[in-house]
């Protein structure tokens, strides 16, 4: 019995030893699953960018619907809109007057909104702007640029990745 062991051993050891290297990947197939496996991380790095661009651009909506309501409530009670400057000297969210706190320019708006929210990124062209056309308070626009063109919102025509609001489109200086 021992001497069939002794002839059959080497056999046995060689087999085993073929047999694991057949359960290895080659560098192809490991080069093919790297590929796919960096395709798939490419396509959702790029979804979640345009996810967040679109979250932004949602938020940036809400704030000024928000705005507008505390200033047509402004309105309501005291017969014109909010007057922050001289007309045409439109006020940017970068400004340190673009709040409803002790000493900002919103402050009469205080009773309608607690916070004058800002842009989400709030900064280059990246923010909300005010402003009035005349003495009286009679027309209003409120801006904010946008990340992602939109031919379907709200704006005076001339940009598509602009969303204004208000009663005149068109004030100079409101929008960044």
């Amino acid at each position: 019995m021992f001497k069939k062991l002794k002839r059959l051993a080497p056999k046995l050891f060689s087999r085993a030893l073929l047999e694991e290297k057949a359960r290895g990947f080659t560098l192809i197939e490991l080069l093919v699953v790297i590929a796919i496996i960096g395709m798939l991380a490419g396509i959702i790095i790029v979804n979640v960018n345009s996810a967040r661009i679109k979250s932004r651009d949602a938020r940036r909506k809400a704030d000024l619907e928000s705005i507008r309501s505390a200033l047509e409530m402004y309105a309501d009670a005291n017969g014109t809109y909010l007057i922050i400057a001289a007309p045409n000297n439109p006020i940017k969210s970068n400004n340190a007057l673009w709040s409803a706190q002790t000493g900002g320019a919103f402050v009469p708006l205080n009773t309608y909104i607690s916070v004058i929210p800002k842009d989400p990124l709030n900064s280059g062209t990246n923010l909300y702007g005010y402003g009035t056309t005349t003495p009286a308070g009679s027309e209003y626009e409120l801006c904010a640029d946008l990340e992602q063109d939109s031919k379907s919102e709200q704006n005076d025509g001339v940009n598509n990745s602009r969303y204004e609001i208000g009663n005149k489109l068109d004030i100079p200086g409101v929008c960044p």
